[in-house]
């Protein structure tokens, strides 16, 4: 059985740590990924619920889990790793639950975890749309784009990213006379 806590971190007030989870008690790989996808589906069941704290404390346990499996060959252009939809998903917790730099950060190690994955992106550009950080979301958001070009809400996304840049261009320049 896995416990977790919370502790404080130099860079968050507090962060869901596991603990007490080695993988001599989670036995086999394929064991080990049965464990992931179980808590996967409690940590969906929860955010479908509304219920975003339980989700991502379930979605940290199976992130722990996932990241105890063997190295695995890198997915398929378009497909996510397992950490990657993981990453993703405590992402969309931690933003309904107003924490946008957990979020970011989820967003930016399930980047690196499957870089030919789209929904990587939108997760990415959407952190940065919150933080109003505009050019860089259009930018995440064009990459996934391009990644899946019939994505309706990705292209939505972009629209809105552009046109927030395109707003802020318009505002007018304050002089230093009105400083």
């Amino acid at each position: 059985m896995c416990f977790s806590t919370f502790v404080t971190t130099a860079q968050a007030a507090h962060h869901l740590v596991v603990v007490d989870c080695p993988m001599s008690t989670a036995g086999t790989a394929e064991e080990t990924r049965m464990r992931v996808d179980e808590t996967r589906e409690r940590a969906n069941a929860a955010l479908k619920s509304g219920d975003a704290h339980s989700a991502r404390r379930l979605y940290t346990s199976a992130i722990s889990l996932a990241e105890q499996l063997p190295f695995a060959p890198p997915p398929p252009k378009g497909m996510p790793s397992a950490l990657a939809a993981l990453l993703c998903n405590r992402c969309v917790a931690n933003l309904a639950l107003d924490e946008t730099e957990a979020a970011m950060r989820d967003a930016e190690a399930a980047v690196k975890a499957a870089p030919r994955w789209p929904k990587v992106y939108f997760r990415l550009g959407t952190c940065l749309m919150r933080t109003k950080a505009f050019t860089r979301a259009y930018a995440a958001f064009k990459r996934g784009w391009h990644m899946d070009m019939q994505n309706a809400e990705m292209n939505r996304a972009c629209q809105q990213a552009f046109e927030a840049c395109r707003d802020i261009d318009r505002r007018p320049l304050i002089t230093a006379n009105q400083l």
